[in-house]
């Protein structure tokens, strides 16, 4: 069962039994169980995350989806332009707590008013209300690493280019830094290189387009920055284990 509303600056999505493969988003990430469990690992570190908690997940960290038996959810996306105050208070931050009850009524209040196209308005509440459980439940601490900072700057600067032929060299090059020193960084701040970090980058855009557009294929290949429909269907199968044909027939297993 699933629902969503998805737009350029809010999405909402119910699940039954999430489990999705590893992807990484530029936007903030709000999990609620009403039921059950769900495991998710974010940048390698296993949560278990039980029935009316809340998850929160940073911009850029990679994660993945489990449910070992049974769960209902409701996943939220939170978009830098719909809560930009929000956004510049979590920069440079890191998350020290990001587990937390979530208030019954403001969950019941979110679920009201929630349609298949929301106004702005409605958007708007939504957003804050969310906004406002994190900063109470999520404990933050600055990031005073220059190498993390560094990595974040990157990650960056690839969502906004990953469809024009970025490459490590001209990540570099706009953050001042030499091309080996890049690749160092991603090597020290996770497990992941450039180019993997790059590929998921690529994954979740073709993910959104494979699930909210009727675009071909081979259309969303190249507008995911692929560049080519084998290369496409040859990575994508490697992080999702199904092609995206598959995967677009297949939203409940894999939903975003």
């Amino acid at each position: 069962m699933l629902a969503a509303r998805p737009s350029n600056k809010f999405e909402a999505d119910y699940f039954i039994n999430i489990n999705c493969p590893i992807h990484i988003n530029g936007e903030c990430e709000i999990i609620c169980c009403k039921k059950g469990e769900i495991d998710i690992y974010v940048n390698d570190e296993r949560f278990t995350l039980r029935q009316n908690q809340t998850f929160f997940i940073m911009p850029f960290e990679y994660h993945e989806f489990k449910t070992p038996q049974n769960s209902e959810c409701i996943r939220f996306i939170i978009y830098e332009k719909s809560a930009q105050s929000f956004f510049d208070f979590i920069e440079n931050k890191k998350t020290s707590k990001r587990i937390f009850t979530t208030d019954i009524k403001t969950l019941n209040y979110i679920e009201h008013i929630l349609e298949p196209n929301p106004d702005t308005v409605s958007v708007k509440s939504i957003t804050y209300a969310l906004c406002r459980e994190v900063l109470k439940g999520c404990k933050f601490e600055e990031n005073t690493g220059g190498e993390l900072s560094l990595f974040t700057k990157a990650l960056d600067h690839m969502s906004k280019n990953f469809s024009s032929g970025v490459t490590l060299e001209s990540t570099a090059k706009s953050l001042g830094v030499h091309p080996v020193h890049l690749s160092r960084t991603f090597k020290k701040s996770a497990k992941y290189s450039f180019t993997a970090y790059l590929n998921l980058i690529k994954f979740s855009r073709a993910q959104f387009l494979l699930k909210t557009t009727d675009k071909t294929i081979t259309e969303i290949s190249y507008e995911s920055g692929f560049g080519s429909l084998r290369n496409f269907n040859r990575i994508f199968y490697s992080i999702a284990k199904m092609t995206p044909s598959e995967y677009k027939s297949s939203f409940t297993e894999y939903p975003f």
